[in-house]
C-alpha cells in the first residue's frame, strides 16, 4: 500500500443472510485518482459504496482514511470524514423542496447554486418541490450537493447511466477537474469510454470479491473484461461461436429494414445493417458504446444527424415515435 493512500478498505464484507454481497473487497484510493470501480451486475460494487459511505454497515473489513482507522457507521460519519456518495437513486426527499433537501444536509446554498450551473442547469428554482423536477435533473442536483461540501473522496454510482448526453458531458468535465485538483474520486460505470477518458487506475470485483487492481492504458478493456467475468468468458464465447454456427441463414433477398450510414453526435459513426422479414438481429456491445442511441433513432425518439432508414424498400424519415 502506496504511504500517500488517501483511502485503503480491506477485507470488506457483507451478508444477507445466507446471501453474501460481498466477501473479500479490497480498494485504495490515491490522492488526486480518479479511480474505477469495475465488475458485472451483482458483483458488489454498490454494496461497497453504500458501506463506504455508512449507508449500511459492513460485517467484516477495516477502512483507512489517510491510514487513520475509521468506523464510518453513518452517512453523517462519512460526510465528517470526508467520503460523499452520488447514489443510483435520487437521494432528495420527494415531498420537499430542493431548499428544505439542503438544509437537511448542511449544505451551503450558494456553493451548491454554483455547482448545478456548472452542470448544465443555468435556471433551477430552489423553492421546487423535488418530486416535481425530472429524474435526470435530480442526479445532477444530487451531484451539486456533494461537490458544495469539497470532499476528499467523491464516489459516484452510474452517475451518467440516466442523463442525456448533454448533462452527462458537463459531468465528466466536472470529475475530471475534481482529480486534476487533488481531490479524488471513484467512479462506477459500464461504460468504458468514460472509464479511459477518465480514470487513473481500476479496481475490479467478480462475486463479491476484488480480483485486481490495473492502470488504464490502450487495450486494457479486454483484461479487465476477463477479470469481471473469469472462467465464464471462456463458457460464453463457446456457447456463442456453438450458437453463431447452428443459426439459420436468411434467405430474403429483400430486407424488411435497411439502415445505412447512420450518424448521430459522438456515439454512431456510419452504422448500417439489414434486418430480414422474420429474423431477430442482435446488437452486441458495451455499455456506452451507441446501441441506446441507435434504437432511439430507429424508434424516433431522436433524430439522426445524417443516413437513411428504409422499410420494405421504402426511405422513411421519423420525427416522432408514434
Amino acid at each position: 500500500m502506496p504511504n500517500n493512500t488517501l483511502l485503503d478498505a480491506t477485507g470488506v464484507a457483507k451478508n444477507y443472510g445466507a446471501v453474501s454481497a460481498l466477501r473479500d473487497a479490497s480498494l485504495s484510493v490515491l490522492p488526486g485518482e480518479v479511480h474505477a470501480l469495475m465488475g458485472a451486475n451483482g458483483a458488489g460494487k454498490s454494496t461497497l459504496v453504500k458501506i463506504l459511505t455508512g449507508a449500511i454497515p459492513a460485517d467484516a473489513g477495516r477502512i483507512l482514511i489517510r491510514g487513520e482507522a475509521r468506523d464510518v457507521r453513518s452517512p453523517a460519519a462519512a460526510r465528517r470524514a470526508g467520503l460523499l456518495p452520488v447514489y443510483q437513486e435520487p437521494a432528495l426527499i420527494p415531498d420537499l423542496d430542493v431548499l428544505s433537501n439542503l438544509r437537511l444536509t448542511g449544505t451551503p446554498v450558494e456553493p451548491f447554486r454554483a455547482w448545478v450551473r456548472e452542470l448544465g442547469i443555468p435556471n433551477l428554482d430552489i423553492r421546487e418541490t423535488a418530486r416535481d423536477i425530472p429524474l435526470a435533473v435530480l442526479r445532477v442536483l444530487d451531484l451539486a450537493r456533494a461537490l458544495a461540501a469539497e470532499p476528499d473522496v467523491l464516489l459516484l454510482d452510474e452517475m451518467t447511466a440516466a442523463l442525456p448526453a448533454n448533462l452527462a458531458e458537463k459531468v465528466l468535465e466536472v470529475v475530471r477537474r475534481q482529480g486534476d485538483s487533488g481531490r479524488s474520486v471513484i467512479f462506477i460505470s459500464h461504460r468504458f469510454v468514460e472509464i479511459s477518458a477518465l480514470c487513473d487506475r481500476a479496481t475490479v470485483l467478480r462475486d463479491g470479491a476484488t480480483v485486481g487492481v490495473v492502470d488504464i492504458e490502450p487495450g486494457v478493456e479486454e483484461k479487465i473484461v476477463e477479470m469481471m467475468l473469469g472462467a465464464r468468458i471462456e463458457k460464453t464465447s463457446v456457447a456463442a461461436a456453438r450458437t453463431a454456427s447452428e443459426a439459420p441463414v436468411v434467405k430474403d433477398s429483400h430486407p424488411r429494414l435497411s439502415v445505412r450510414n447512420l450518424q448521430l453526435g459522438t456515439k454512431l459513426h456510419d452504422v448500417s445493417f439489414d434486418l430480414a422479414n422474420g429474423e431477430v438481429a442482435g446488437v452486441v456491445a458495451l455499455e456506452g458504446q451507441g446501441q441506446d442511441e441507435l434504437f432511439a433513432a430507429l424508434a424516433g425518439s431522436i433524430r439522426p444527424a445524417g443516413g437513411t432508414i428504409a422499410v420494405d424498400g421504402a426511405p422513411v424519415k421519423f420525427f416522432h415515435p408514434s
